[in-house]
């Protein structure tokens, strides 16, 4: 019975984001440029010459900011 339930598939993905969650974000502003960097989503900078983030990176930063005060924890990837 016990062994049903580690391979039942729901235990399984909830594990997977139990170790997200421990995973935490030193710098959510590094952490969304490397994500921006490597999937090439949008640009992470405002232009060429400026190299502060774009609105777009701004927003996900706030979010992930957002995120964790709500929730009274660190940002972690499970949030990102």
């Amino acid at each position: 019975m016990f062994d049903k339930v580690l391979d039942n598939e729901s235990y399984t993905i909830t594990k997977k984001f139990v170790r997200m969650k421990e995973f935490k974000i030193i710098d959510t502003q590094e952490f969304v440029k490397a994500i921006l960097d490597t999937r090439k989503l949008f640009r992470y900078e405002c232009s060429d010459k400026k190299s502060d983030p774009s609105k777009k990176s701004r927003k996900v930063i706030d979010i992930l900011d957002y995120k964790a005060s709500l929730l009274n924890e660190e940002p972690n990837l499970w949030l990102g």
